[in-house]
């Protein structure tokens, strides 16, 4: 403090250090020189002491503040902690734009894919459409020559059909093979008697063997089994065969009969037959006459020409 205070004393006017004792000259610079010792020993002491407490408020007190926005908190760790969060997100945006992009990629290549398959079925549906036209353009012109061929056809067919009808048509039933046109009225080639005894002869006999090979199986057939059924009235199957048939038998009677007329449509030609055919209805109808009766009584008239 001696040192401070004669520092300090140094430092006053002129004036006064004028009104000084006097010093000799020696003393006065060894007296400068410890005053300088003691100021550089004092200035290294008040450096060392700033020193000192700035070390200890950087390394030492840093450690005492627990607030968020203390200067000695560990940003480093925090920093890090942060930027893998982030990298961790922009990671998986990445993955999520890469997921997109790759869907939008596949959902283009299928419609790609799609329009080029549907771009094939259009070029097969139009090669078959393509083909399908030729194709009916041919049919159309073979068509076209088989309704030509069916229409002359068709006209021929007509004239036919009405020379037939114009010309006279021979009567079915007994008509037919007694009446005026039967096998009676025709001529022989020679003409009558020209063609010998011999060709009557023969034709005779051919008609006798035809007759017998129409009429025996089927008279001897029916003797036989006529036969049997009399001789077996009772049973109770032939009662009931005999009983089933009978409808049967009525039934074919009358479609043979409506056939035979039914072929007869010009009243004014034809007349004679259907009241014929009525009167035969009613005699099997009322009476007990036998059938081949009335056959004969048709084969009669028909040879007469009445019907």
């Amino acid at each position: 403090m001696a040192g401070l205070g004669s520092f300090l004393k140094r430092g006053s006017p002129r004036g006064e250090a004028a009104a000084a004792p006097a010093v000799p000259e020696g003393a006065s610079l060894s007296v400068n020189e410890g005053v300088e010792k003691r100021q550089r020993m004092l200035l290294f002491g008040v450096g060392g002491l700033l020193l000192t407490a700035a070390v200890y408020w950087l390394f030492f007190t840093g450690n005492t503040d627990e607030g968020p926005n203390a200067p000695g908190k560990d940003l480093a760790s925090e920093n890090i902690r942060v930027s893998t969060d982030d990298l961790a997100a922009r990671n998986l945006s990445e993955k999520e734009w890469l997921s997109m992009s790759e869907n939008r990629l596949n959902s283009q290549d299928y419609q790609l894919r799609r329009m080029q398959g549907q771009g094939d079925q259009l070029e097969q549906m139009q090669a078959q459409i393509d083909a399908l036209r030729s194709e009916n353009s041919n049919m159309a012109s073979e068509g076209t020559r088989v309704l030509s061929a069916y229409d002359d056809e068709n006209r021929q067919l007509k004239e036919q059909l009405a020379a037939a009808q114009a010309s006279s048509r021979p009567s079915a039933g007994p008509t037919a093979l007694y009446g005026a046109g039967g096998p009676a009225a025709y001529d022989a080639a020679g003409g009558g008697a020209a063609a010998g005894w011999r060709a009557y002869g023969l034709a005779g006999a051919g008609a006798v063997v035809t007759m017998l090979g129409m009429l025996l199986p089927s008279g001897v057939l029916t003797y036989t089994a006529t036969r049997w059924a009399h001789r077996n009235r009772t049973r109770r199957s032939v009662r009931a065969f005999k009983a089933g048939m009978a409808p049967i038998v009525i039934g074919l009677l009358l479609v043979t009969g409506w056939l035979l007329t039914g072929a007869h449509d010009q009243p004014a030609r034809d007349a004679p037959l259907w009241l014929l055919t009525t009167a035969a209805t009613l005699v099997v109808w009322r009476t007990r006459l036998h059938l081949l009766w009335l056959i004969g009584a048709g084969a009669l008239l028909g040879a007469l020409g009445w019907v």
